[in-house]
């Protein structure tokens, strides 16, 4: 039975190793300037969203009521280079230099109109600065733009997904998700719209039609090879109740997790099954050992159960108050005192008065002089 789980296993890990890996390409600078590209054997033009020389950053901004203020938060996108500062504002209120993607908190109190917007929050979401990409930062990663495929539907390709990285915020590394749905002209929007954030990934929604896949004419280019290059895994938004989990490194591939998985599996059914049907030489060579071992849990399980001498001593010293009969029970004569019917029971049966360390059951009676009696 064992076997036939480990073989399921494999076979099940077999299958998804061998499932088609979604395309992706890193874009060399910026996305405006690489607005044209392939992925796989599909081509994408994005070219037109970018036309004109005021399409290349966008403002996308969320309220939210936080009783008894209200929250706002703004998100400043750039996909043709690093955000400009603003020289109106001092560069502690800003993001660093080289900033891509930027989100700012701000907080204020309806009430209080007077009162100026107080910023709380200011994520450099994605940024190629080295103050970013310092070592000394655990999980940092370096700055990088790349193009995928999301999962493939049975009749159609996947979504078109932009990864921009490099941002790093609270001992946390920061990223940018752009996830494009084809759309008729009619349904198309000319700026992303923002989706959700959750564990460092700031999602944003962009319908369009120039998101829609081309088929190349000629040979496709070659796939990339996996390794430094790789975009960081793309997480969905937790659901209701969901227990939260650390996120899958990006150097760490879904074909490396089930691979463990399998092989922490296979080894757990074989070590049960090692253990129900020992090998023959292996029951000649432990069988020794094992007959020890049960004979001390039994010496072990008697010895337990048997009171000590110390332990008897301590209970007849508890009992002898109990009986009306002081610590010290030596009379005035200087003679020693006894229980009431331990004399005739001495002079009848010719047994001296006592309390036993240990019980005798070869004179036939329990402790002191006291006879056992059938039950």
């Amino acid at each position: 039975m064992a076997i036939r789980i480990a073989l399921s296993i494999a076979f099940a890990a077999a299958v998804v190793g061998a499932a088609p890996q979604p395309q992706h390409k890193r874009l060399a600078g910026s996305v405006v300037q690489n607005c044209r590209f392939s992925l796989g054997p599909r081509v994408y033009n994005l070219c037109p969203l970018f036309a004109g020389s005021d399409h290349h950053e966008w403002t996308v901004a969320l309220e939210t009521q936080t009783p008894p203020t209200l929250t706002t938060m703004t998100y400043r996108i750039a996909l043709d280079g690093p955000l400009k500062l603003d020289a109106r504002l001092p560069e502690h209120e800003q993001c660093e230099k080289g900033t891509w993607v930027c989100m700012t908190a701000t907080n204020r109190r309806p009430e209080h109109r007077s009162e100026p917007d107080r910023i709380t929050q200011l994520i450099p979401v994605v940024s190629n600065s080295t103050v970013s990409n310092k070592d000394g930062r655990p999980g940092a990663e370096a700055f990088g733009i790349f193009a995928l495929e999301g999962a493939a539907g049975a009749d159609k390709p996947g979504s078109l997904q932009l990864v921009m990285r490099g941002g790093y915020y609270v001992d946390k590394p920061q990223r940018s998700l752009i996830r494009f749905s084809c759309v008729g002209a009619a349904s198309s929007q000319h700026k992303p719209t923002y989706a959700w954030s959750w564990n460092g990934t700031h999602t944003f929604d962009w319908k369009t039609q120039h998101a829609c896949a081309h088929a190349q004419a000629h040979k496709p280019e070659p796939e990339p090879q996996h390794g430094a290059d790789d975009p960081p895994d793309v997480e969905s938004p937790p659901k209701d109740g969901e227990q939260l989990l650390p996120p899958v490194g990006p150097r760490i591939s879904l074909l490396g997790v089930t691979a463990a998985i399998v092989c922490t599996a296979s080894a757990l059914c074989a070590l049960v099954y090692a253990l129900m049907h020992p090998p023959a030489f292996a029951r000649q060579r432990l069988a020794p050992y094992a007959r020890k071992l049960g004979r001390a849990a039994r010496r072990l399980r008697r010895w337990r159960g048997r009171p000590g001498e110390v332990k008897l001593i301590r209970w007849a010293e508890e009992d002898l108050p109990v009986f009306g009969l002081p610590d010290d029970i030596d009379t005035e004569d200087g003679e020693e005192g006894e229980m009431v019917n331990a004399r005739e029971m001495a002079e009848g049966d010719g047994v001296e008065e006592r309390i036993p360390l240990k019980p005798s059951p070869g004179l036939g009676f329990g402790y002191g002089a006291v006879p056992k009696t059938g039950r």
